[in-house]
């Protein structure tokens, strides 16, 4: 996988500790409690929308966007923060 442009926002969750959404390149990054970090790939900004407002972000990345998009896992030197997009 390419570089990730997006930056990471620290959520309030008990499953997920930061994501982020890469516009351009429409790619969901999560990385979870213990470390793992995926990316999705074709995610619109209706799916990242209803993420950031979720009350539970698990539950929605579970039910919403795992099962329709593809995830990676990923190493976090994938990610550039730079600009956020």
């Amino acid at each position: 996988m390419s570089v990730i442009r997006c930056k990471l926002e620290p959520v309030a969750s008990s499953n997920i500790a930061c994501m982020g959404w890469a516009r351009e390149q429409r790619t969901l990054v999560v990385v979870f409690h213990g470390g793992a970090c995926y990316a999705y790939s074709s995610v619109d900004s209706e799916m990242w929308g209803g993420l950031v407002v979720a009350e539970s972000k698990g539950r929605y990345l579970r039910s919403h966007i795992q099962p329709f998009r593809r995830g990676e896992q990923i190493d976090m030197a994938t990610i550039d923060q730079g600009d956020g997009e």
